[in-house]
């Protein structure tokens, strides 16, 4: 623990204004979760974080991984940013405004280049084309204890101060295949394109801190078109988005030590305890 505390201290004073954007985060989310009524669930959910970014560099600072290649910084940030605009873009159409185009060849354009974009399936092939490794993407097996881990503390946190929380009891109505199908979509897709704009845009800023909270955000504004359409209000869907940042920095925490997507993806198809759902 104390090898713990040294390394935090470390890290806030290199990254001062990362470390700010941290804390006035947790803060946000407190107070919204107390001004809610949920200040129970809200105190074990920050605290499921913290103690999964603990177990986290427990499990994982032992052996150094080389970090993942980044070639072209810059050009790769702004096609990956190009790409999350596009996703945002077909998001807040399909849901905010239910857009469709009538034309046959639109329909296709827009189906394409939207979904290509959302579940990042446009972003990997343009990597690939340009000589990366599917393990230089980072589908490496690293870090799966550190994930199990995690995984045992959120459940263990929600099962003892927020049962009320989980979502299994809508999971359990779906079948097999529908459940298996929903969390392999959500999560391979949103950890792949956490794992490529963490190492993009930290190596382009110089700091890979400033790539995993920008990052972060990003993952988290993806969800806002859908908040939105659910609860027709921008300050309540803005409130729901900063919410489940402090879970998504957990989660790109671990993606930034394991130097892979796997365990947050095995962390993200196994959210059922619903402690970010404030």
């Amino acid at each position: 623990m104390r090898r713990a505390s040294q390394l935090y201290a470390s890290l806030v004073r290199r990254h001062p204004i990362a470390a700010s954007c941290v804390a006035a985060i947790a803060v946000a989310v407190a107070a919204s979760g107390v001004h809610r009524g949920h200040a129970r669930q809200t105190a074990a959910y920050l605290a499921a974080v913290a103690l999964g970014a603990v177990v986290t560099d427990l499990l994982t600072l032992r052996g150094a991984v080389a970090p993942l290649p980044v070639r072209s910084p810059r050009r790769e940030s702004i096609v990956i940013g190009a790409c999350w605009a596009v996703a945002m873009g077909w998001l807040l159409q399909r849901f905010v405004e239910n857009y469709r185009p009538s034309a046959p060849i639109a329909r296709l354009a827009w189906a394409t280049a939207g979904l290509g974009c959302v579940f990042t399936i446009m972003p990997a092939l343009w990597l690939l084309t340009r000589r990366y490794s599917p393990r230089d993407l980072g589908l490496r097996l690293n870090g799966l204890a550190a994930a199990i881990a995690v995984l045992a503390i959120f459940a263990t946190i929600a099962l003892t101060c927020a049962p009320a929380s989980m979502t299994w009891r809508e999971i359990r109505t779906l079948g097999p295949l529908d459940i298996a199908e929903i969390a392999l979509s959500a999560a391979l897709s949103e950890e792949f394109f956490r794992v490529i704009w963490q190492t993009r845009v930290g190596a382009w800023l110089r700091s890979p801190a400033a790539g995993w909270l920008i990052a972060s955000i990003a993952w988290a504004l993806l969800h806002f078109p859908k908040d939105l359409a659910d609860d027709g209000s921008v300050h309540s869907a803005l409130i729901d988005a900063i919410d489940i940042v402090p879970l998504g920095l957990l989660w790109g925490y671990l993606t930034h030590r394991a130097r892979s997507f796997v365990p947050s993806a095995v962390l993200h198809a196994c959210n059922v305890w619903g402690l970010q759902n404030l």
